[in-house]
């Protein structure tokens, strides 16, 4: 490979479209240095309930098709807080409102040791603290949120909620580790794609 297209890979960003990607420094037989990519695949999903047990194997199915490591939930409507181990994944849910909302994330097990914290900050709003391998092997602390923001508010109570939830949110970030990222669903339209914006928003940002 070119030295031109070695400095271009080296300054790709660390969250691409499909995975958080970091970088590992090997050293080879040969004692020279060379680059190693370690893709952690982390993404976002609106599941529209797991409050039955039908509903979560529908999903177990649906994500053997893809690669995945963390994977943060919403609309999950599943009462409580509570972290569940189904084998190859473990599942955390927070949930207070029967049929509504609920927050959480999936994540395989081979990272269960990494897991620094899983907290409820409220049922549209979790936050996961975990230690994720970086340069030479050295650990470092990354903080995911996973929210669910509320829809468009039409009355004077549902403003307040919204607000509150954006207050939540931002004291959330606040408080969170440097290493951080914000995934959520917003209920809302982002409009499409422009140059510059492939690693921040999705080619299926407007709606029709």
């Amino acid at each position: 490979m070119a030295k031109n297209e070695e400095e271009r890979e080296l300054d790709l960003p660390l969250i691409t479209s499909k995975a958080l990607r970091l970088l590992i420094k090997i050293k080879s037989k040969e004692s020279k240095e060379r680059i190693q990519y370690n893709d952690i695949h982390i993404a976002t999903l609106n599941c529209r309930s797991l409050g039955t047990p039908e509903k979560l194997q529908e999903l177990e199915l649906a994500l053997d098709k893809i690669k995945w490591d963390i994977i943060g939930i919403s609309e999950v409507r599943r009462l409580g807080e509570k972290i569940e181990n189904h084998g190859k994944y473990i599942l955390h849910h927070i949930g207070e409102t029967p049929g509504l909302y609920g927050v959480g994330f999936l994540v395989k097990r081979k990272f269960a040791k990494n897991i620094q914290e899983l907290k409820r900050i409220s049922e549209q709003i979790a936050l996961f603290n975990i230690k994720l391998p970086v340069n030479e092997g050295e650990e470092q602390l990354w903080s995911i949120i996973q929210a669910y923001s509320p829809t468009e508010p039409l009355r004077k109570e549902d403003i307040t909620k919204v607000e509150r939830f954006y207050e939540d949110l931002q004291l959330t970030t606040a408080n969170a580790h440097k290493n951080i990222i914000v995934m959520e669903d917003f209920n809302g339209q982002i409009g499409k794609q422009k140059n510059g914006e492939d690693y921040t928003i999705g080619i299926q940002g407007s709606w029709q």
